[in-house]
């Protein structure tokens, strides 16, 4: 649980920082939550066509935590549709810990009732036992317009 206080508090760090001039997102995979773990994120789009977000993945035994930004090709409702970004992470469990940077590959889907489906697969360069560092992203959530 040290992950997911880490995980709100810097969340809430940068929804403070950016909202005057954005829109968030938060978005949790529903389908780990049966088998007891979880993974949330959340998005601040800056501009129509690149985001920051954080993620967090949390297990009985420990977890990872992610930073990460993305580029969208073309979007339609601003950073949606296909993009490319990178990541830094952080995380491990049982004492052993691990850092790793690498590149994403995914694609958000948008409705127009702000419901989204987000969708990441990426690798990276790892430290600490971990020689390739994993990103995994299948979230269901959803986009807050925040007031200017």
């Amino acid at each position: 649980m040290y992950l997911m206080k880490n995980f709100l508090i810097t969340s809430a760090f940068l929804l403070s920082s950016f909202a005057a001039k954005s829109q968030v997102e938060l978005s949790a995979n529903p389908f780990l939550l049966l088998w007891g773990y979880v993974q949330a994120g959340v998005d601040l789009n800056v501009t129509e066509d690149w985001s920051i977000g954080a993620d967090v993945f949390a297990a009985e035994g420990g977890g990872l935590v992610y930073a990460t930004g993305k580029y969208f090709f073309s979007p339609r409702q601003g950073c949606d549709k296909f993009n490319v970004g990178a990541f830094i992470g952080g995380g491990g469990g049982d004492g052993d810990t691990a850092l790793g940077v690498g590149f994403l590959l995914g694609y958000k889907a948008v409705s127009s009732k702000r419901v989204l489906l987000d969708m990441a697969l990426g690798a990276g360069r790892g430290s600490g036992g971990l020689e390739v560092f994993p990103y995994f992203k299948f979230n269901l959530g959803y986009r807050f317009q925040l007031k200017k």
